[in-house]
C-alpha cells in the first residue's frame, strides 16, 4: 500500500478523535462528584480518544514525507474505502469498551451512524448514558455530508488529488454538481454551509416545540443527515404534532439538492422551477400518501373521525422512508400490505441526489425512465438520433449506461445479501426489506426487523453492515476496491 494512503487516513483519525472530544466532555458532565472514579462510559471515551490520536500521530510520524503527494484514482478508491472502515472500527469502541454492547453490535450501530442509516441494535436507546446517546447521533451528523467533505473544506493539505475523494464520497455523487472540478473546495464548503445552516435553523424550532437542548441537538443532528436515530424509544412519536410536523418538514428539506438550497439562499428562485428531481419527489410523495391512506382507511387502522391522525402518521411515515431518515411515529409493519409495500419501495427509490439521503436516488430514477422510453422510440423510428436529456441535465452515451449498470448492481447486491440472509435464519419479508433499508440507508423495515435489528445473527449484522457500506459510497466506490488494491500492486 502507497504511504501517502496511510498518510491522508492517518489524518482523518485525527479529525475522530478531536471530534470525540465533544461527547466525552458531555459524559464528564453528568459526573455526579469530581471525586469518584470516571464512570464506564468516560473512561472509555478517554481511552478511544488516546488510542486513535496515538495511532494517528504514529501513522503522521511514519508516513510525514508523503504529505502532498499525488492520489491516482486507484488510491482516492482505497483512502475512502480505508476511511469508512477504520473511522466505524474507533468510533464503534466506546461502545464495546463501556459494556453496552458486542463488538459486532457496536460496529453495526457506529457504521449505521456514519452511514446515516439509523438501523438500530438497541431495543431501548433511553438506556445509554448521555454521551454515548449524544455521540450515537453526532456520526450521523458527521457522516451525512461525510468527513472526507469536511476535510475537503477545511484541510488544504489534501488539494492535491482532492477532488477524486470529493467525487468519490459526495452524497449522490457527481451528476447534480455539474462541471465543478476545479472549485470542489470552494463546492465543500457550500455544501456544509448549507448543511449547518439547516441544522441551526431545526435547532431553534425544536427549542420552540418544547424539546430541551440536548434532545434538540440530537434529532437536528440526525435529521438534518436523514440519519433516523432518536433518543426515545418511541422514536418521534414520543413528541408533539408540532414537532412532528417541523421534522417532516426538515426530512423534505434535507432530501433536496443542496445546489438549489444554495442557489436560493443567493436569491435565484428559478431555481425550484429548474430542479426535476423537486417535482418528481412532491409528485411521488403526494400519491404515496393518497394510496397509502386509501388502504389504511379500508383496512380499518384509522376510522374517518380519526382521519388528522391517519393523514399525519402517513405523511411522516412516507417522507421519512422516501427520504432515508427512518423516523417513526407509528408502528408501519401493522400497516395493510399495499403500504408496505409502497414504503419498501419508496425505500428504494430515495430523495435527490445532492443531498444526505440514501436510495437509487430520483435523477436515476428520471434518467432509466428517459431511457426505456428512448428505447421505444428507437423501436419506432430506428434511425432516429436519440439524446438522453433529463430536465436541464444532458447525459453523455457513457454517463447514461454507468446510470443502467448502477441500477443493475443495486439490484443485483440487494438480491445477494437478501438470499444470504435468508440462510442464516430471516424470513424472506425481513431479509428483502433488511437489505433495502439498508442498502437504502433507511433504517426500520418490515417483520422481525421492524423495530430493532437486535435479533439478526452476528453474521447477518455484518452482512448488513456491508450493505449500509455500500449503500452510502454508492456501491461502485466499495466493490472496485478489490481491483484497485490489486492494480496498484502490480505497480
Amino acid at each position: 500500500m502507497k504511504s501517502n494512503i496511510l498518510y491522508i487516513v492517518s489524518t482523518f483519525l485525527i479529525l475522530l478523535a478531536i471530534v470525540m472530544v465533544i461527547p466525552f466532555a458531555i459524559a464528564l458532565s453528568g459526573e455526579q462528584a469530581p471525586h469518584r472514579a470516571l464512570s464506564d462510559e468516560t473512561l472509555s471515551f478517554l481511552v478511544v480518544i488516546i488510542l486513535t490520536l496515538l495511532v494517528a500521530m504514529s501513522g503522521k510520524y511514519a508516513f510525514r514525507k508523503e504529505k502532498g503527494t499525488p492520489l491516482n484514482v486507484s488510491d482516492a478508491f482505497i483512502v475512502v474505502g480505508l476511511t469508512w472502515v477504520i473511522l466505524p472500527f474507533f468510533g464503534a469502541l466506546p461502545f464495546y469498551l463501556s459494556g453496552v454492547a458486542s463488538f459486532t453490535d457496536a460496529y453495526f450501530e457506529t457504521m449505521s451512524g456514519f452511514t446515516t442509516t439509523g438501523a438500530s441494535i438497541f431495543q431501548n436507546p433511553e438506556i445509554l448514558p448521555r454521551g454515548l446517546l449524544f455521540w450515537r447521533s453526532f456520526t450521523q451528523w458527521l457522516g451525512g455530508i461525510g468527513i472526507i467533505v469536511l476535510a475537503m473544506a477545511i484541510l488544504p493539505a489534501l488539494g492535491i488529488g482532492g477532488y477524486q475523494l470529493f467525487k468519490l464520497e459526495a452524497p449522490g455523487g457527481s451528476i447534480p454538481f455539474g462541471k465543478l472540478k476545479p472549485r470542489f473546495r470552494e463546492i465543500s464548503k457550500i455544501i456544509w454551509e448549507v448543511y449547518i445552516l439547516l441544522t441551526v435553523l431545526l435547532i431553534i424550532f425544536l427549542l420552540a416545540g418544547g424539546l430541551s437542548l440536548y434532545d434538540a441537538l440530537c434529532h437536528a443532528f440526525t435529521t438534518i443527515s436523514t440519519g433516523g436515530f432518536s433518543t426515545k424509544k418511541e422514536s418521534i412519536g414520543a413528541f408533539n404534532h408540532f414537532v412532528i410536523y417541523i421534522i417532516t418538514v426538515f426530512m423534505f428539506l434535507s432530501a433536496c439538492n443542496f445546489q438549489t438550497h444554495y442557489q436560493l439562499l443567493r436569491g435565484n428562485f428559478r431555481a425550484l422551477s429548474n430542479d426535476i428531481q423537486l417535482k418528481s419527489m412532491i409528485i411521488i410523495i403526494f400519491f404515496a400518501v393518497a394510496i397509502i391512506s386509501i388502504g389504511l382507511i379500508e383496512g380499518k387502522i384509522y376510522q374517518i373521525l380519526a382521519s388528522g391522525k391517519m393523514l399525519r402518521d402517513c405523511l411522516f411515515q412516507v417522507v421519512s422512508i422516501f427520504t432515508s431518515t427512518g423516523f417513526i411515529t407509528t408502528d408501519f409493519d401493522k400497516w395493510p400490505n399495499i403500504a408496505r409495500f409502497l414504503l419498501v419501495l419508496l425505500m428504494f427509490i430515495g430523495g435527490c441526489a445532492g443531498s444526505t439521503c440514501g436510495g437509487l436516488k430520483q435523477i436515476r430514477l428520471l434518467i432509466i425512465i428517459k431511457i426505456v422510453l428512448l428505447e421505444f422510440q428507437k423501436l419506432l423510428s430506428p434511425h432516429r438520433v436519440t439524446t438522453v436529456k433529463v430536465g436541464s441535465i444532458t447525459l453523455e452515451r457513457d454517463e447514461a449506461h454507468s446510470v443502467v449498470g448502477f441500477f443493475v448492481l443495486y439490484l443485483f447486491v440487494a438480491l445477494c445479501a437478501s438470499a444470504m440472509l435468508m440462510m442464516i435464519g430471516l424470513d424472506i419479508i425481513s431479509a428483502i426489506s433488511a437489505v433495502f433499508a439498508t442498502l437504502g440507508n433507511v433504517g426500520p423495515a418490515l417483520g422481525a426487523v421492524s423495530l430493532d435489528y437486535h435479533s439478526v445473527h452476528p453474521l447477518g449484522k455484518w452482512i448488513l453492515s456491508f450493505c449500509m457500506l455500500a449503500g452510502r459510497l454508492e456501491l461502485f466506490c466499495v466493490l472496485i476496491i478489490p481491483f484497485a488494491w490489486t492494480r496498484q500492486s502490480r505497480r
